[in-house]
């Protein structure tokens, strides 16, 4: 497998996170979490490898008064990240045309 390619948990993770993505900015542990309801169990070495691999951004984003909240946010073919994807694309289904395969 290249360093590029994708499992299918990291596929599936990735996919979750474009759903998420579209009415949620500021994605957390705990969205994830909720969201795959628990599905994955090692959701934090999942992250990890989709970050080497260039398709999340973890970060820290100030939330207001002085508050920090770490964020994973899905990475587009060419590097793009959007916190609020429906202010740049069509509707739902557009976004989720950057959903990868989920099978190996």
């Amino acid at each position: 497998m290249s360093k590029q390619e994708l499992t299918t948990e990291q596929a599936e993770l990735y996919n979750g996170l474009l759903d998420l993505n579209w009415l949620e900015p500021y994605i957390q542990i705990k969205d994830i979490i909720r969201h795959t309801q628990n599905r994955h169990t090692n959701i934090s070495e999942l992250l990890t490898a989709l970050a080497t691999k260039g398709k999340v951004l973890i970060g820290q984003e100030d939330v207001g008064a002085d508050e920090y909240k770490q964020t994973f946010t899905p990475l587009l073919k060419g590097g793009n990240a959007y916190g609020y994807p429906m202010d740049f694309f069509k509707d739902y289904d557009t976004w989720m045309l950057n959903a990868v395969p989920s099978h190996v």
